[in-house]
């Protein structure tokens, strides 16, 4: 096996114990502009990995999640996530699809969130090409099927 299908192998395991160890509730995201958020909003940024040939002028795509502030102190932080394809050398990058959760959507779907004032929202890591990691306070979070209008969300203490 090679490197590459060693830790891609690694990642899925990871990912299913971690998907197993907590029930999954699948939560909507709200489909937004193709604008960028004000500067002053954004904490936090990072992308995944590039996956699949999609035409001969689009090379791959990847998602990049954005961790945007709160409007006030007591709101939780809104998660954008974004879809972007890009050309031959990482050529003609365009964004093509973004949707955002606010995380007090969670505490609708049963999911006890901590005090927002208090806790703090930190990237653990992609877990793969549509799935990532998350803490937020005590909780453990695992967002997956990201980039599509409904996702599934697995936290636990």
């Amino acid at each position: 096996m090679s490197r590459i299908g060693a830790i891609w192998v690694l990642a899925l395991a990871l990912f299913q114990a971690a998907a197993a160890a907590a029930p999954s509730v699948q939560v909507e995201t709200t489909r937004v502009a193709l604008k960028a958020p004000p500067y002053e909003l954004i904490q936090f940024v990072t992308e995944g990995e590039p996956y699949g040939p999609v035409t001969e002028r689009i090379r791959g795509r990847f998602h990049r999640l954005v961790v945007l502030s709160p409007g006030i102190a007591y709101d939780h932080p809104t998660l954008r996530i974004e879809t972007l394809t890009y050309g031959d050398e990482a050529c003609c990058l365009r964004l093509v699809a973004a949707y955002e959760l606010p995380l007090e959507k969670l505490g609708d779907h049963g999911i006890t969130l901590p005090e927002a004032t208090r806790a703090q929202l930190k990237f653990r890591r992609w877990l793969g090409t549509r799935a990532l990691e998350v803490a937020y306070g005590p909780l453990a979070c695992v967002f997956s099927r990201i980039g599509n209008p409904t996702i599934s969300v697995a936290c636990q203490p």
